[in-house]
């Protein structure tokens, strides 16, 4: 028995060779040293150091763990009382040079508790000067989850010479790293641009493999198909419509005063020459809404980074362009955006308008649109929803043209703005301040004029080096100086009847102890003089050194929006401290170049938080050519930062799907607000219980800050609800 069983084992080994001198199996190492931290020396896992921002060394502790791990029997704990920075950095940086062929992969698993701040994994490059880029590659996560595996493909740039891995967090909470890797594989299929000396590739292409519609022959022989999809910020050229994507017919809903983005889609199933839509007027049995109620724009999908400083980009839809006719290439998708003004004078109830899409080489053709305009105007929350307007490139526009640009911006639902006052105009001497408002003057002539609600957050962000300038180290000298410049704008406002002024001096201090000293002490000489203080900043900082002289608390929104009981922690300290409640963290940040990301932000989540006021930043801050968003490497944030895009000829601005989904956003909230102002109106108790309970039901089913936010639809769906219960309640009243 025993013979017949060794002879079948080796049987069975020779087959297994066999098979495996067939197959070519290629196994790649990791360049990591010690990935999984399973040897230490002391609790200093081996290859590895650990690092603390300057002031905060009390605050970490570094822990080999054993109960936690993906990988081994270890993973790496970093656990963080305070606010300050904390790394794990490897010891070694690694040689690497410019390798077309070559690509490498970084992947850590993650495991984060009660995370405020940010756990980040991070590639940092270093150049042939021996500057260091820190955001080279960030795997960033935060909040409360199990392990979780984030990765990036990267290349090198050919002016780096070095790479380091750090595993950092930053701010409160403790985070787990585990199987750290870092792999070098030969570029294979992979879609790539070159510009100038950099290259780079493509990545998160959005998959459209299982759309596999089978045409008609009748819409192969009129040429293309229209297609709408629900998720409208998902619809790229390479899109390929479902079967049940097709359609010949559009609906929306709306209510009075309101505009209202609709967007369809062409896939060409030939060559299209000079694509042209245009609407008809909305007809209904009662009115009539204009055809000029419609602005029709197409999408434009174009190459961007994604991230700030990253050699990776993703062809996303953005750009919302005005143009007369548009190509269509066989197999290609154009979509079409439709923005809606519905007048506050229309009778509500269902319209039709007819869309025509004709082209040059195939037959026109229709598709009805079927809008409900629904019974009731929103009402507009006393809240703030403020925009970093970049006004400095107002100094090369006409009055005219700032107004015009303002004028959108309030159309859009902002209310208040935060703007830039030039420094050049402020002239500080041993014993004197001269200021010229006149620049400044007219930006809030204008603003006034177009009756903006809210305050004016007054960025005088590089006055303290203007003053040192003249004062040297002289801290009593500067005192005085800084608390004259304050005072003359203090007293400036109160002359002409500005409206309320809110004094920026010092951005998000609480990382830099530099910045930390200083903003204590600016703020403080603010309130001596009267002024109204407002920082950027973590809810740690602000509580413990900022209170006494911060009037407007602006947090991250990592601070505010991860938990039920993070968000009411929050609520409670600025309750207490008497400070108003904003946050900023919507705009044009990485991920939010889509028509989801504001929407959500500025809209649900905002009503959510419970804060008075919230912040987009920023209007339009290009690196170098707005139209390359790979041309800023001089720098330090190579990606361009525009909420919207300055116009070929600087005379209007492009607007864009997170411009438009801000809109969206505030939209929300007025429904929400006017939900709640309904609901408060009910007088019979019974009923009045029942609808309070329907709307929280609907305050709980908007998430905190995921790592992905909603998706478009679910948030079309979220506003449903509350126009249901809207119209429910109208048909209750009346």
């Amino acid at each position: 028995m025993v013979d017949k069983t060794e002879k079948y084992l080796r049987r069975l080994l020779y087959i297994c060779i066999i098979l495996l001198s067939c197959i070519s199996i290629e196994v790649k190492s990791n360049l990591i040293p010690n990935a999984s931290f399973e040897m230490d020396t002391n609790g200093v896992p081996n290859g590895w150091h650990f690092w603390v921002r300057q002031g905060y060394e009390s605050d970490v502790c570094f822990d080999i763990d054993n109960r936690y791990n993906t990988d081994g029997n270890k993973s790496l704990k970093i656990t963080n009382a305070g606010n300050g920075d904390c790394a794990c950095a490897l010891n070694e940086e690694y040689d690497v040079s410019y390798k077309e062929k070559f690509i490498y992969h970084f992947r850590v698993a993650m495991k984060c508790k009660k995370v405020e701040g940010r756990a980040i994994a991070r590639v940092v490059s270093i150049n042939s000067k021996g500057k260091r880029d820190w955001n080279f590659v960030n795997l960033v996560s935060f909040g409360n989850h199990n392990f979780r595996y984030l990765e990036q493909i990267f290349l090198i740039p050919s002016n780096v010479i070095k790479i380091r891995i750090d595993l950092i967090l930053n701010g409160k909470g403790s985070v787990w790293f585990d199987d750290v890797s870092l792999i070098k594989d030969e570029i294979k299929d992979v879609r790539q641009i070159q510009i100038g000396s950099n290259t780079f590739i493509e990545t998160d292409r959005f998959n459209e493999s299982r759309n596999n519609a089978v045409f008609t022959k009748e819409e192969i022989k009129r040429g293309f198909v229209i297609f709408y999809r629900e998720n409208i910020d998902k619809i790229f050229p390479y899109s390929i419509p479902t079967r049940s994507e097709i359609t010949a017919s559009i609906y929306a809903f709306a209510t009075l005063g309101e505009y209202k983005p609709i967007a369809f889609a062409i896939y060409a199933l030939k060559d299209l020459a000079d694509v042209r839509v245009s609407c008809s007027d909305l007809k209904s049995s009662k009115g009539v809404i204009s055809k000029d109620a419609f602005d029709v724009k197409t999408v434009k999908c174009w190459a961007q980074r994604t991230s700030w400083n990253s050699y990776t980009y993703s062809i996303i839809p953005e750009l919302l362009e005005k143009r007369n006719k548009v190509q269509i290439p066989k197999g290609k998708s154009q979509q079409f955006w439709l923005t809606i003004r519905v007048p506050k004078c229309a009778v509500a109830g269902g319209y039709i308008s007819i869309i025509d899409i004709t082209t040059r080489n195939t037959k026109p053709r229709q598709i009805k649109l079927f809008l409900k305009v629904l019974p009731f105007s929103l009402i507009t929350p006393p809240k703030v929803w403020g925009l970093y307007a970049d006004n400095k490139r107002w100094l090369k526009m006409t009055n005219s043209g700032i107004e015009e640009e303002v004028q959108k911006i309030k159309e859009h639902g902002i209310n208040a703005l935060l703007l830039s006052f030039p420094i050049r105009n402020i002239h500080v001497s041993e014993n004197t301040v001269k200021i010229n408002f006149s620049e400044f003057q007219r930006y809030i002539d204008i603003y006034q004029k177009l009756k903006f609600k809210g305050p004016i957050v007054l960025s005088l962000q590089g006055i303290d080096q203007t003053i040192k300038n003249v004062t040297k180290n002289k801290e009593r000298k500067f005192n005085i100086l800084f608390k004259k410049t304050i005072r003359a704008f203090v007293e400036e406002g109160e002359k002409e009847k500005w409206p309320e002024i809110i004094f920026h001096v010092i951005d998000e201090p609480s990382f830099h102890l530099e910045k930390r000293k200083k903003v204590v002490r600016y703020l403080k000489l603010i309130k001596e003089v009267g002024g109204k203080t407002f920082t950027t900043t973590d809810a740690a900082f602000a509580q413990q050194s900022l209170d006494p002289w911060l009037d407007f608390r602006c947090y991250n929104l990592n601070y505010v929006a991860k938990s039920k009981e993070q968000n009411k922690l929050r609520r409670k300290e600025i309750r207490d401290s008497g400070d108003i409640f904003w946050w900023y963290g919507s705009g044009c940040y990485t991920d939010q170049e889509n028509a989801h990301a504001n929407r959500y932000l500025v809209g649900f989540l905002f009503w959510k938080i419970g804060a008075e006021g919230q912040w987009s930043w920023t209007f339009q801050r290009p690196k170098g050519d707005p139209y390359n968003d790979f041309d800023g490497e001089e720098f330090k944030e190579a990606k361009d930062a525009c909420i919207t895009y300055p116009s070929q000829s600087n005379a209007t601005l492009i607007p864009t799907m997170q411009w438009e989904a801000i809109r969206e956003g505030i939209n929300d909230a007025k429904y929400i607000y006017t939900l709640t102002t309904m609901v408060n109106r009910i007088e019979n108790k019974r009923k009045k219980n029942l609808y309070q309970y329907r709307l929280k039901k609907i305050m709980e089913d908007i998430p905190w800050l995921p790592p992905e936010y909603p998706s478009y639809r679910e948030l079309e769906e979220l506003r449903k609800k509350v126009v249901d219960e809207i119209l429910a309640i109208k048909e209750y009243l009346h």
